[in-house]
């Protein structure tokens, strides 16, 4: 069951949805959870617009507004966030998008990864792994999504 599709493209619209609309849902309906995707799309191309302390203001800004409405509403808010890829002393890794001053408003942080497969196969491998969290150890879990559903392999 779907509640509703917001398209907001720009940050104190994205703040005002959180503040009334979607409170509103957790509180009427009983809604388990929220997906935000993606927070760095309200954010990308402000280059032009924000300088970086202002651009960090409102990325707080945000991360305070959704640790209210979480609290407030004991709902699961989830927020995916792309990352960038970047070089470490030769090494491959990734970076979050929006960097440490959204890492920071982070309960927990998970890692959906696709893993290439065979176009008539059907099905690509996925891995499910948990970065960190208050109460979870990290860990990962593979899995496929088919026809007939979610399943671990």
């Amino acid at each position: 069951m779907s509640f509703g599709i917001f398209n907001l493209l720009i940050q104190e619209s994205l703040i005002k949805c959180l503040k009334t609309k979607i409170e509103g849902l957790f509180r009427r309906f009983s809604v388990p959870l929220i997906i935000i995707d993606s927070v760095a799309g309200v954010f990308r191309g402000d280059e032009n617009v924000y300088s970086a302390p202002q651009k960090a203001r409102q990325i707080c800004q945000l991360g305070l507004v959704l640790q209210s409405l979480q609290r407030r509403t004991k709902g699961v808010i989830l927020c995916l966030n792309q990352v960038a890829d970047c070089l470490e002393e030769f090494i491959p890794c990734k970076i979050p998008a929006l960097g440490l001053t959204w890492a920071h408003f982070m309960t927990g942080r998970v890692m959906l990864t696709r893993h290439c497969t065979s176009p008539s196969v059907g099905t690509s491998r996925r891995t499910f792994t948990v970065i960190s969290g208050p109460n979870l150890p990290p860990a990962c879990a593979d899995f496929v999504i088919d026809a007939f559903g979610f399943h671990f392999v």
